[in-house]
């Protein structure tokens, strides 16, 4: 999981039906921790599994310069 400036919080999970992972993004940890307005990122593609659609966020975040997040308490 990654944040940025904005502290928005970055994430990758599944779809409905859960075959289908990619990067999504939440504006607070309350709405990440309670499960709600979490938004899929339009830039990243799905992917078949939860390591390669955690690649790509990856990827992505070294590239925008994102920092790890790794505490709901932060």
């Amino acid at each position: 999981m990654y944040t940025d400036d904005r502290r928005w919080i970055y994430f990758v999970r599944s779809g409905i039906g859960s075959d289908q992972y990619k990067g999504f993004y939440a504006k607070n940890k309350e709405d990440y921790r309670d499960g709600i307005r979490q938004h899929g990122m339009r830039t990243l593609k799905w992917m078949d599994t939860f390591n390669e659609a955690q690649s790509v966020l990856n990827t992505y975040a070294e590239k925008k310069g994102w920092k790890e997040w790794k505490e709901l308490n932060e």
